[in-house]
């Protein structure tokens, strides 16, 4: 089975900046993913559902965000193994399989002669390098995890969905925003209940004539 939604799903999170002013001089980017740096063991901080809580190396050349300390991610498959393995486990694994899909996006990128430093999975590729290295860890001897496919449960605004699916659109994961919002009708349900595009489209469009979000529709 393929499970590339649920590890792109979880690069996301790693990805995300919570603070408005972070996002001065930290963008949310592919580019800026980085190693697990510790995975905390009480879980999740604030308390949700199949959740834990991550601390990331800063990126290179980068100012440190609280986002560095204290990452959270939701995924039901990830939790449980969390609960599964030790820390020793579980940190080297986990770094593992992100790298493994880093390779992947590199592999599919020498293939099409687009593999550089440019490249928005250059850093990241250099990263992970770098920390199994200074680990002294042989990522081929490393196990990754299982990241089984199912559902992400936002409990967000649904133009706040909306709003996330563009903002993947425009990170290069989709050629057009229906095609992100089609990944969510699939991958993705609001307070339970499942949603669909034409939700998405009618609370993006609200939002907008509200003047909660901006018009970006010259880039559909």
């Amino acid at each position: 089975m393929d499970h590339t939604n649920d590890i792109q799903d979880i690069i996301h999170q790693l990805t995300r900046i919570s603070i408005d002013t972070d996002r001065l001089h930290r963008q949310e980017e592919i580019s800026q993913l980085t190693p697990i740096q510790k995975v905390h063991e009480m879980g999740s901080i604030s308390d949700l559902e199949n959740t834990i809580t991550v601390s990331k190396v800063v990126p290179a050349n980068a100012k440190p965000t609280i986002d560095d300390l204290i990452t959270e991610i939701t995924n039901e498959s990830l939790y449980k193994q969390f609960e599964d393995f030790s820390y020793d486990e579980i940190l080297p694994r986990f770094n593992k399989t992100i790298f493994d899909h880093i390779v992947q996006k590199m592999e599919e990128a020498i293939s099409i002669s687009t593999w550089s430093k440019e490249n928005s999975w250059y850093a990241p590729y250099v990263a992970f390098a770098n920390w199994f290295d200074n680990n002294g860890i042989d990522p081929s001897n490393i196990f990754p995890l299982t990241i089984e496919s199912g559902k992400r449960d936002w409990t967000i605004r649904l133009y706040e969905i909306a709003e996330e699916c563009r903002l993947r659109k425009n990170n290069g994961d989709f050629d057009t925003n229906r095609a992100a919002y089609k990944h969510a009708e699939e991958y993705w349900t609001h307070n339970g209940n499942p949603i669909n595009i034409k939700q998405l489209e009618d609370a993006w469009y609200k939002a907008v004539q509200r003047g909660k979000v901006s018009n970006d529709d010259n880039n559909p």
